[in-house]
Protein backbone atom coordinates (compact mmCIF):
# COMPACT_ATOMS: atom_id res chain seq x y z
CA UNK A 1 0.00 0.00 0.00
CA UNK A 2 1.15 3.06 -1.20
CA UNK A 3 2.20 5.35 2.10
CA UNK A 4 -0.10 8.79 2.49
CA UNK A 5 1.02 12.35 2.84
CA UNK A 6 -0.19 15.02 4.92
CA UNK A 7 -2.27 17.48 3.42
CA UNK A 8 0.50 19.93 4.42
CA UNK A 9 3.19 17.94 2.32
CA UNK A 10 0.96 17.73 -0.54
CA UNK A 11 0.42 21.77 -0.73
CA UNK A 12 3.86 22.43 -0.95
CA UNK A 13 4.63 19.93 -3.92
CA UNK A 14 2.01 21.27 -5.68
CA UNK A 15 3.05 24.98 -4.91
CA UNK A 16 6.13 23.92 -6.36
CA UNK A 17 4.88 22.46 -9.52
CA UNK A 18 2.55 25.11 -10.02
CA UNK A 19 5.73 27.67 -9.68
CA UNK A 20 7.45 26.34 -12.29
CA UNK A 21 7.33 28.09 -15.93
CA UNK A 22 6.12 25.55 -18.15
CA UNK A 23 6.32 27.13 -21.65
CA UNK A 24 2.97 26.90 -23.25
CA UNK A 25 1.86 23.82 -25.32
CA UNK A 26 1.09 24.10 -29.09
CA UNK A 27 -0.37 21.69 -31.66
CA UNK A 28 1.14 21.28 -34.92
CA UNK A 29 0.95 19.30 -38.57
CA UNK A 30 -3.25 18.41 -38.43
CA UNK A 31 -3.94 20.51 -34.95
CA UNK A 32 -5.48 24.00 -34.68
CA UNK A 33 -5.05 25.59 -31.28
CA UNK A 34 -8.05 27.35 -31.00
CA UNK A 35 -7.59 29.33 -27.80
CA UNK A 36 -7.30 32.29 -29.96
CA UNK A 37 -11.03 32.00 -31.15
CA UNK A 38 -12.07 32.11 -27.51
CA UNK A 39 -13.74 35.44 -26.93
CA UNK A 40 -12.65 37.17 -22.81
CA UNK A 41 -15.99 36.45 -22.26
CA UNK A 42 -15.85 32.96 -22.39
CA UNK A 43 -12.24 32.37 -20.84
CA UNK A 44 -12.17 30.59 -17.41
CA UNK A 45 -10.16 31.33 -14.50
CA UNK A 46 -9.58 27.79 -12.76
CA UNK A 47 -9.02 28.60 -8.68
CA UNK A 48 -8.31 25.94 -6.30
CA UNK A 49 -11.20 25.60 -3.04
CA UNK A 50 -10.47 24.63 0.59
CA UNK A 51 -12.82 21.40 -0.39
CA UNK A 52 -9.91 20.30 -3.55
CA UNK A 53 -7.58 20.72 -1.29
CA UNK A 54 -8.54 18.89 1.48
CA UNK A 55 -9.43 15.97 -0.88
CA UNK A 56 -5.25 16.37 -2.01
CA UNK A 57 -3.93 14.46 1.44
CA UNK A 58 -6.44 10.87 0.64
CA UNK A 59 -4.52 10.96 -2.95
CA UNK A 60 -1.73 8.83 -2.80
CA UNK A 61 1.73 10.54 -4.23
CA UNK A 62 3.25 9.61 -8.01
CA UNK A 63 5.11 6.41 -8.00
CA UNK A 64 7.35 5.06 -10.94
CA UNK A 65 4.00 3.47 -12.04
CA UNK A 66 1.65 5.76 -11.16
CA UNK A 67 1.12 9.91 -12.68
CA UNK A 68 -0.52 12.22 -10.21
CA UNK A 69 -2.21 15.14 -12.15
CA UNK A 70 -1.29 18.69 -11.11
CA UNK A 71 -3.94 19.45 -8.86
CA UNK A 72 -3.58 16.32 -6.62
CA UNK A 73 -6.84 14.84 -7.29
CA UNK A 74 -6.43 12.37 -10.39
CA UNK A 75 -3.83 9.40 -10.72
CA UNK A 76 -2.63 8.40 -13.57
CA UNK A 77 -1.47 4.63 -14.24
CA UNK A 78 1.23 3.90 -16.66
CA UNK A 79 0.09 0.49 -17.18
CA UNK A 80 -1.95 -0.27 -20.20
CA UNK A 81 -5.65 -1.45 -18.37
CA UNK A 82 -6.39 -5.38 -19.61
CA UNK A 83 -8.97 -5.59 -22.01
CA UNK A 84 -12.50 -5.99 -21.17
CA UNK A 85 -14.48 -9.29 -22.55
CA UNK A 86 -17.59 -7.06 -23.40
CA UNK A 87 -18.23 -4.00 -25.31
CA UNK A 88 -18.67 -1.09 -23.09
CA UNK A 89 -22.48 0.42 -23.71
CA UNK A 90 -20.76 3.64 -24.89
CA UNK A 91 -19.15 1.98 -27.69
CA UNK A 92 -22.48 0.27 -29.14
CA UNK A 93 -24.00 2.61 -31.52
CA UNK A 94 -28.38 2.37 -31.13
CA UNK A 95 -29.75 3.83 -34.01
CA UNK A 96 -28.81 3.66 -37.48
CA UNK A 97 -27.56 6.90 -39.21
CA UNK A 98 -29.50 9.01 -42.24
CA UNK A 99 -32.83 10.50 -42.58
CA UNK A 100 -35.67 10.14 -39.87
CA UNK A 101 -37.95 7.09 -40.88
CA UNK A 102 -40.75 9.42 -41.53
CA UNK A 103 -38.31 11.75 -44.09
CA UNK A 104 -39.34 10.74 -47.72
CA UNK A 105 -38.69 13.39 -50.70
CA UNK A 106 -40.39 13.07 -53.70
CA UNK A 107 -39.02 16.38 -54.98
CA UNK A 108 -35.77 18.77 -53.89
CA UNK A 109 -38.15 21.57 -52.44
CA UNK A 110 -39.38 19.10 -49.83
CA UNK A 111 -36.20 19.07 -48.53
CA UNK A 112 -36.70 22.68 -47.58
CA UNK A 113 -39.94 22.09 -46.47
CA UNK A 114 -38.25 19.59 -43.64
CA UNK A 115 -36.69 22.90 -42.10
CA UNK A 116 -38.75 25.74 -42.87
CA UNK A 117 -43.09 24.52 -43.31
CA UNK A 118 -45.33 26.52 -44.14
CA UNK A 119 -46.33 26.94 -40.37
CA UNK A 120 -43.18 28.72 -39.58
CA UNK A 121 -43.74 30.62 -43.11
CA UNK A 122 -46.70 32.07 -42.12
CA UNK A 123 -45.58 33.12 -38.77
CA UNK A 124 -43.06 35.19 -40.66
CA UNK A 125 -45.39 36.48 -42.99
CA UNK A 126 -48.01 37.74 -40.06
CA UNK A 127 -45.18 39.53 -38.59
CA UNK A 128 -43.33 41.08 -41.72
CA UNK A 129 -46.95 42.60 -43.06
CA UNK A 130 -47.92 44.07 -39.88
CA UNK A 131 -44.33 45.77 -39.70
CA UNK A 132 -45.02 46.92 -43.28
CA UNK A 133 -48.67 48.28 -42.25
CA UNK A 134 -47.25 49.70 -39.50
CA UNK A 135 -44.14 51.83 -41.44
CA UNK A 136 -46.84 52.59 -43.83
CA UNK A 137 -48.95 54.25 -40.89
CA UNK A 138 -46.16 56.38 -39.43
CA UNK A 139 -44.62 58.03 -42.38
CA UNK A 140 -48.42 58.91 -43.80
CA UNK A 141 -48.29 56.85 -47.10
CA UNK A 142 -52.01 57.54 -48.81
CA UNK A 143 -51.73 54.34 -51.04
CA UNK A 144 -52.72 51.50 -49.17
CA UNK A 145 -49.91 48.65 -48.67
CA UNK A 146 -50.62 45.43 -51.10
CA UNK A 147 -49.71 42.88 -48.16
CA UNK A 148 -47.31 40.19 -48.96
CA UNK A 149 -48.90 36.40 -49.59
CA UNK A 150 -47.19 33.34 -48.86
CA UNK A 151 -46.32 32.26 -52.82
CA UNK A 152 -44.44 35.78 -52.57
CA UNK A 153 -42.71 34.64 -49.57
CA UNK A 154 -41.16 31.57 -50.96
CA UNK A 155 -40.06 33.07 -54.02
CA UNK A 156 -38.43 35.66 -51.97
CA UNK A 157 -36.26 32.52 -50.66
CA UNK A 158 -36.13 31.10 -53.55
CA UNK A 159 -34.61 33.87 -55.59
CA UNK A 160 -31.79 34.46 -52.46
CA UNK A 161 -31.04 30.85 -53.56
CA UNK A 162 -30.94 32.01 -57.04
CA UNK A 163 -28.46 34.55 -55.90
CA UNK A 164 -26.72 32.81 -53.64
CA UNK A 165 -25.90 30.20 -55.95
CA UNK A 166 -24.92 32.79 -58.95
CA UNK A 167 -22.62 34.61 -57.03
CA UNK A 168 -24.63 37.40 -57.40
CA UNK A 169 -24.87 38.45 -53.43
CA UNK A 170 -22.19 41.61 -54.06
CA UNK A 171 -24.35 42.67 -56.80
CA UNK A 172 -26.40 45.54 -56.48
CA UNK A 173 -30.47 44.95 -56.56
CA UNK A 174 -30.93 47.67 -59.81
CA UNK A 175 -28.09 45.38 -61.05
CA UNK A 176 -29.23 41.96 -60.54
CA UNK A 177 -32.72 42.99 -62.10
CA UNK A 178 -31.34 45.18 -64.84
CA UNK A 179 -31.74 44.78 -68.38
CA UNK A 180 -28.41 44.73 -69.59
CA UNK A 181 -26.35 42.41 -66.78
CA UNK A 182 -29.03 41.38 -64.75
CA UNK A 183 -30.86 38.26 -64.55
CA UNK A 184 -34.03 37.25 -66.68
CA UNK A 185 -35.25 34.63 -64.23
CA UNK A 186 -35.43 37.05 -61.56
CA UNK A 187 -37.61 39.65 -63.24
CA UNK A 188 -39.69 36.95 -64.46
CA UNK A 189 -40.53 36.29 -60.73
CA UNK A 190 -40.90 39.23 -59.00
CA UNK A 191 -40.53 42.81 -59.23
CA UNK A 192 -37.60 44.97 -57.44
CA UNK A 193 -39.42 46.41 -56.35
CA UNK A 194 -41.27 43.91 -54.22
CA UNK A 195 -38.20 41.64 -53.70
CA UNK A 196 -36.76 45.29 -51.79
CA UNK A 197 -39.96 45.17 -49.96
CA UNK A 198 -39.05 41.89 -48.76
CA UNK A 199 -35.89 43.02 -47.18
CA UNK A 200 -37.04 46.11 -45.95
CA UNK A 201 -39.93 44.90 -43.94
CA UNK A 202 -39.20 40.77 -43.39
CA UNK A 203 -39.67 40.36 -39.21
CA UNK A 204 -39.56 37.32 -36.96
CA UNK A 205 -41.30 37.98 -34.34
CA UNK A 206 -43.96 40.11 -32.65
CA UNK A 207 -42.15 43.79 -32.61
CA UNK A 208 -45.59 44.94 -29.95
CA UNK A 209 -44.00 42.23 -27.27
CA UNK A 210 -39.93 41.95 -28.63
CA UNK A 211 -39.66 44.70 -25.89
CA UNK A 212 -41.17 42.62 -22.31
CA UNK A 213 -39.55 39.51 -23.67
CA UNK A 214 -36.34 41.34 -24.56
CA UNK A 215 -35.57 41.72 -20.91
CA UNK A 216 -34.60 38.48 -20.03
CA UNK A 217 -33.89 37.05 -24.01
CA UNK A 218 -31.44 38.81 -26.15
CA UNK A 219 -32.59 36.44 -29.12
CA UNK A 220 -36.60 37.86 -28.78
CA UNK A 221 -36.03 39.05 -32.37
CA UNK A 222 -36.03 35.42 -33.77
CA UNK A 223 -36.23 33.04 -31.02
CA UNK A 224 -39.11 31.65 -31.72
CA UNK A 225 -37.56 30.79 -35.62
CA UNK A 226 -34.33 29.59 -34.43
CA UNK A 227 -36.10 27.03 -31.75
CA UNK A 228 -38.14 25.51 -34.56
CA UNK A 229 -35.36 25.33 -36.93
CA UNK A 230 -32.90 23.84 -34.72
CA UNK A 231 -35.75 21.38 -33.65
CA UNK A 232 -36.10 20.34 -36.83
CA UNK A 233 -32.59 19.45 -37.63
CA UNK A 234 -32.14 17.15 -34.70
CA UNK A 235 -35.85 15.64 -35.93
CA UNK A 236 -35.09 15.08 -39.36
CA UNK A 237 -31.70 13.31 -39.28
CA UNK A 238 -29.92 10.21 -36.90
CA UNK A 239 -26.29 10.91 -37.07
CA UNK A 240 -23.40 8.56 -37.25
CA UNK A 241 -21.08 7.25 -35.01
CA UNK A 242 -18.84 10.48 -34.83
CA UNK A 243 -20.17 14.03 -33.99
CA UNK A 244 -18.07 17.19 -33.42
CA UNK A 245 -18.96 20.24 -31.12
CA UNK A 246 -17.73 23.46 -32.74
CA UNK A 247 -18.45 27.30 -33.42
CA UNK A 248 -19.26 28.87 -35.87
CA UNK A 249 -19.22 32.67 -37.03
CA UNK A 250 -22.12 34.18 -38.46
CA UNK A 251 -20.54 37.67 -40.59
CA UNK A 252 -21.76 40.80 -39.01
CA UNK A 253 -20.21 44.12 -38.50
CA UNK A 254 -23.44 46.10 -37.44
CA UNK A 255 -24.75 46.83 -34.00
CA UNK A 256 -25.61 43.51 -31.92
CA UNK A 257 -25.67 42.90 -27.94
CA UNK A 258 -23.78 39.54 -28.16
CA UNK A 259 -21.28 40.67 -30.84
CA UNK A 260 -18.04 38.58 -30.54
CA UNK A 261 -14.60 39.49 -32.07
CA UNK A 262 -13.16 36.14 -32.67
CA UNK A 263 -9.20 37.37 -34.71
CA UNK A 264 -8.71 33.36 -35.91
CA UNK A 265 -11.76 33.56 -37.91
CA UNK A 266 -12.05 35.35 -41.59
CA UNK A 267 -15.03 37.77 -41.05
CA UNK A 268 -13.50 38.11 -37.37
CA UNK A 269 -17.11 39.87 -36.41
CA UNK A 270 -20.19 38.41 -35.77
CA UNK A 271 -22.85 36.05 -34.35
CA UNK A 272 -21.19 32.74 -32.78
CA UNK A 273 -23.27 29.85 -33.21
CA UNK A 274 -22.36 26.57 -30.89
CA UNK A 275 -23.39 23.72 -33.11
CA UNK A 276 -23.19 19.68 -33.41
CA UNK A 277 -22.62 18.51 -36.73
CA UNK A 278 -22.13 15.04 -38.74
CA UNK A 279 -18.79 14.00 -39.20
CA UNK A 280 -19.00 12.06 -42.17
CA UNK A 281 -21.89 14.78 -43.93
CA UNK A 282 -20.90 18.40 -41.95
CA UNK A 283 -25.01 17.93 -41.50
CA UNK A 284 -26.04 20.61 -38.57
CA UNK A 285 -27.84 18.04 -36.22
CA UNK A 286 -28.67 20.87 -33.61
CA UNK A 287 -27.05 24.48 -32.36
CA UNK A 288 -27.19 27.28 -30.05
CA UNK A 289 -26.82 30.84 -30.88
CA UNK A 290 -24.65 32.56 -28.35
CA UNK A 291 -25.93 35.54 -26.26
CA UNK A 292 -23.25 36.94 -24.32
CA UNK A 293 -22.70 37.42 -20.82
CA UNK A 294 -25.49 37.46 -18.48
CA UNK A 295 -26.36 40.11 -16.11
CA UNK A 296 -22.45 41.32 -17.27
CA UNK A 297 -21.01 38.61 -15.97
CA UNK A 298 -18.96 35.41 -17.60
CA UNK A 299 -20.25 32.07 -17.74
CA UNK A 300 -17.93 29.89 -15.50
CA UNK A 301 -17.60 26.23 -16.98
CA UNK A 302 -19.15 27.68 -20.46
CA UNK A 303 -17.79 24.92 -22.58
CA UNK A 304 -18.80 22.08 -20.54
CA UNK A 305 -22.56 23.58 -20.28
CA UNK A 306 -22.61 24.00 -24.04
CA UNK A 307 -21.17 20.21 -25.09
CA UNK A 308 -23.97 18.94 -21.96
CA UNK A 309 -26.68 21.45 -23.97
CA UNK A 310 -26.17 20.13 -27.71
CA UNK A 311 -25.49 15.73 -26.42
CA UNK A 312 -28.51 15.58 -24.35
CA UNK A 313 -30.51 14.28 -27.15
CA UNK A 314 -27.60 11.79 -27.98
CA UNK A 315 -27.73 10.54 -24.35
CA UNK A 316 -27.90 6.65 -24.14
CA UNK A 317 -26.81 6.62 -28.03
CA UNK A 318 -22.70 5.42 -27.98
CA UNK A 319 -21.71 7.79 -30.36
CA UNK A 320 -18.06 9.93 -29.94
CA UNK A 321 -18.10 13.66 -29.20
CA UNK A 322 -15.12 15.46 -31.06
CA UNK A 323 -14.19 18.83 -28.56
CA UNK A 324 -11.34 21.20 -28.94
CA UNK A 325 -9.32 22.26 -25.94
CA UNK A 326 -12.35 25.48 -25.03
CA UNK A 327 -14.74 22.62 -24.44
CA UNK A 328 -12.64 19.32 -22.98
CA UNK A 329 -12.76 18.21 -19.63
CA UNK A 330 -12.48 15.53 -17.29
CA UNK A 331 -15.63 16.04 -15.87
CA UNK A 332 -17.68 16.54 -19.11
CA UNK A 333 -15.87 13.39 -20.10
CA UNK A 334 -17.34 11.68 -17.23
CA UNK A 335 -20.25 13.12 -17.79
CA UNK A 336 -20.86 11.89 -21.01
CA UNK A 337 -19.38 8.58 -20.21
CA UNK A 338 -22.05 8.49 -17.43
CA UNK A 339 -24.79 8.80 -20.22
CA UNK A 340 -23.27 6.24 -22.48
CA UNK A 341 -21.14 8.79 -25.28
CA UNK A 342 -17.49 8.60 -25.37
CA UNK A 343 -15.09 12.04 -26.02
CA UNK A 344 -12.34 12.74 -28.02
CA UNK A 345 -10.45 16.09 -27.25
CA UNK A 346 -7.75 18.46 -26.89
CA UNK A 347 -6.83 19.67 -23.67
CA UNK A 348 -5.56 23.21 -22.51
CA UNK A 349 -2.50 23.31 -20.62
CA UNK A 350 -3.57 25.32 -17.64
CA UNK A 351 -5.91 21.69 -16.93
CA UNK A 352 -5.24 20.45 -13.64
CA UNK A 353 -6.07 16.75 -14.69
CA UNK A 354 -2.71 17.07 -16.74
CA UNK A 355 0.13 15.40 -15.14
CA UNK A 356 3.56 16.90 -15.15
CA UNK A 357 5.39 14.35 -17.04
CA UNK A 358 3.22 15.41 -19.61
CA UNK A 359 4.09 19.21 -20.04
CA UNK A 360 6.81 20.23 -22.42
CA UNK A 361 9.90 20.26 -21.69
CA UNK A 362 13.75 19.70 -23.01
CA UNK A 363 14.14 16.56 -21.88
CA UNK A 364 11.12 14.83 -24.17
CA UNK A 365 12.38 13.08 -27.13
CA UNK A 366 10.96 13.99 -30.47
CA UNK A 367 7.83 11.97 -31.70
CA UNK A 368 7.29 10.27 -28.26
CA UNK A 369 3.60 9.97 -26.31
CA UNK A 370 3.68 9.82 -23.20
CA UNK A 371 0.21 7.54 -21.85
CA UNK A 372 -1.95 7.90 -18.57
CA UNK A 373 -4.85 5.47 -17.42
CA UNK A 374 -7.42 6.46 -15.11
CA UNK A 375 -10.81 4.49 -14.84
CA UNK A 376 -11.95 4.29 -18.19
CA UNK A 377 -9.94 7.41 -19.00
CA UNK A 378 -6.66 7.73 -21.34
CA UNK A 379 -4.76 10.51 -21.92
CA UNK A 380 -2.00 11.33 -23.91
CA UNK A 381 1.00 13.52 -24.58
CA UNK A 382 2.71 13.75 -27.71
CA UNK A 383 5.75 16.00 -28.45
CA UNK A 384 5.41 17.05 -32.34
CA UNK A 385 8.66 19.75 -31.75
CA UNK A 386 11.37 20.01 -29.67
CA UNK A 387 9.86 22.03 -26.05
CA UNK A 388 6.21 21.40 -28.09
CA UNK A 389 3.80 19.27 -26.50
CA UNK A 390 -0.10 18.51 -27.41
CA UNK A 391 -2.23 16.67 -24.41
CA UNK A 392 -5.90 14.86 -25.31
CA UNK A 393 -8.42 13.24 -23.49
CA UNK A 394 -10.57 10.40 -25.08
CA UNK A 395 -12.73 7.92 -23.32
CA UNK A 396 -13.01 5.82 -26.38
CA UNK A 397 -9.52 4.41 -26.22
CA UNK A 398 -7.85 2.08 -23.93
CA UNK A 399 -5.15 1.47 -25.30
CA UNK A 400 -1.32 2.69 -25.92
CA UNK A 401 -1.30 2.13 -29.49
CA UNK A 402 0.91 4.45 -32.06
CA UNK A 403 0.90 4.94 -35.84
CA UNK A 404 3.97 3.02 -36.93
CA UNK A 405 3.68 5.47 -40.16
CA UNK A 406 2.42 9.31 -39.63
CA UNK A 407 5.19 10.51 -37.28
CA UNK A 408 4.02 7.63 -34.88
CA UNK A 409 1.14 9.64 -33.64
CA UNK A 410 -0.97 7.85 -31.28
CA UNK A 411 -4.52 6.27 -32.18
CA UNK A 412 -6.12 8.84 -30.35
CA UNK A 413 -4.29 11.77 -32.32
CA UNK A 414 -5.16 10.45 -35.60
CA UNK A 415 -9.14 9.84 -34.29
CA UNK A 416 -9.07 13.36 -33.27
CA UNK A 417 -7.43 14.33 -36.45
CA UNK A 418 -9.92 12.94 -38.72
CA UNK A 419 -13.42 13.87 -36.81
CA UNK A 420 -12.09 17.38 -35.59
CA UNK A 421 -13.26 19.41 -38.74
CA UNK A 422 -17.18 18.76 -39.07
CA UNK A 423 -18.49 22.14 -38.22
CA UNK A 424 -15.95 23.66 -40.35
CA UNK A 425 -17.13 21.17 -43.21
CA UNK A 426 -20.51 23.18 -42.91
CA UNK A 427 -19.35 26.73 -42.68
CA UNK A 428 -17.23 25.94 -45.78
CA UNK A 429 -20.41 24.61 -47.21
CA UNK A 430 -23.02 27.26 -46.29
CA UNK A 431 -20.02 30.25 -47.64
CA UNK A 432 -19.90 28.59 -50.89
CA UNK A 433 -23.04 29.32 -51.70
CA UNK A 434 -24.31 31.57 -49.30
CA UNK A 435 -27.34 33.46 -49.50
CA UNK A 436 -26.38 36.86 -47.28
CA UNK A 437 -26.63 40.30 -48.54
CA UNK A 438 -25.79 42.84 -46.73
CA UNK A 439 -27.69 44.55 -44.18
CA UNK A 440 -27.83 46.14 -40.70
CA UNK A 441 -30.08 44.13 -38.99
CA UNK A 442 -28.63 41.54 -37.30
CA UNK A 443 -31.89 39.30 -37.24
CA UNK A 444 -31.66 39.51 -40.62
CA UNK A 445 -27.93 38.09 -41.10
CA UNK A 446 -29.01 35.41 -38.89
CA UNK A 447 -31.61 34.01 -40.83
CA UNK A 448 -29.66 34.08 -43.91
CA UNK A 449 -27.33 31.94 -41.97
CA UNK A 450 -30.20 29.64 -40.99
CA UNK A 451 -30.90 29.43 -44.85
CA UNK A 452 -27.77 28.58 -45.68
CA UNK A 453 -27.61 25.35 -43.11
CA UNK A 454 -30.83 24.41 -44.10
CA UNK A 455 -29.90 24.25 -48.16
CA UNK A 456 -26.77 22.16 -46.48
CA UNK A 457 -28.91 19.69 -44.34
CA UNK A 458 -31.49 19.39 -47.59
CA UNK A 459 -28.70 18.30 -49.86
CA UNK A 460 -27.46 15.67 -47.24
CA UNK A 461 -31.04 14.35 -46.51
CA UNK A 462 -31.57 14.23 -50.46
CA UNK A 463 -28.44 12.51 -51.72
CA UNK A 464 -29.17 9.70 -48.98
CA UNK A 465 -32.67 9.00 -50.44
CA UNK A 466 -31.64 9.73 -53.90
CA UNK A 467 -27.90 8.73 -54.91
CA UNK A 468 -29.01 8.30 -58.39
CA UNK A 469 -30.40 12.21 -58.78
CA UNK A 470 -26.56 13.08 -60.06
CA UNK A 471 -26.96 11.11 -63.11
CA UNK A 472 -30.34 12.12 -63.80
CA UNK A 473 -29.49 15.57 -63.58
CA UNK A 474 -27.10 15.40 -66.09
CA UNK A 475 -24.50 16.78 -63.56
CA UNK A 476 -21.24 15.69 -61.45
CA UNK A 477 -20.33 15.05 -58.06
CA UNK A 478 -18.11 18.24 -57.89
CA UNK A 479 -21.60 20.18 -59.12
CA UNK A 480 -24.31 18.31 -57.32
CA UNK A 481 -24.91 20.65 -54.88
CA UNK A 482 -25.00 23.79 -56.77
CA UNK A 483 -27.25 21.38 -59.46
CA UNK A 484 -29.57 21.03 -55.84
CA UNK A 485 -29.68 24.04 -54.86
CA UNK A 486 -31.00 25.45 -58.29
CA UNK A 487 -33.75 22.78 -58.16
CA UNK A 488 -34.84 23.50 -54.93
CA UNK A 489 -35.49 26.70 -55.39
CA UNK A 490 -38.79 25.70 -57.53
CA UNK A 491 -39.85 26.19 -53.33
CA UNK A 492 -40.33 29.56 -54.97
CA UNK A 493 -44.37 30.23 -56.78
CA UNK A 494 -43.90 31.42 -60.09
CA UNK A 495 -46.39 34.15 -59.65
CA UNK A 496 -45.43 36.46 -62.50
CA UNK A 497 -45.44 39.67 -60.75
CA UNK A 498 -44.33 42.19 -63.40
CA UNK A 499 -45.78 45.50 -62.36
CA UNK A 500 -44.06 47.61 -60.46
CA UNK A 501 -45.43 47.77 -56.78
CA UNK A 502 -45.01 50.76 -55.32
CA UNK A 503 -42.83 49.83 -52.60
CA UNK A 504 -42.27 52.76 -49.56
CA UNK A 505 -39.39 54.78 -49.27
Amino acid sequence: MAKRITGAAAKEIIGAWIANDYSDEEAVDDFHDESEEDEVDNVEVEESTDEDEQDVEDIAPATDDIMLSKDGLTRWSKKVPAKQGRRAVADIVRNVPGPATNVILEKASDAFALFFEDAVLEKILEWTNQEAVRVCAERGYKKTFKLFTLSELKAFLGLLFVIGVTKGRNESINQLWGEEWGRPFLRATMSKSRFEGFLQFIRFDDKETRAERRVTDKLAAIREVTDVFSNRCKEKYIPSEQVTVDEMLSAYRGKCPFRVYIPSKPAKYGIKIWIIADVPTGYCTYFQVYTGKINNVPEKGQGVRVVKDLCTYLYGSGRNVTTDNFFTDVTLAQHLLDNSLTLVGTLRKSKGCIPREMLPNAKRELLSSVFGFSDKMTIVSYVPKKNKAVTLLSTAHHDNVISSECHKKPEVILTYNSTKGAVDTLDKMCRQYTVKRSTRRWPLTLFFTLLDIAAHNASVIWFHQHPEWVDSANTNQKDRRRAFILEMRKVCVFHGSTAEEARPA
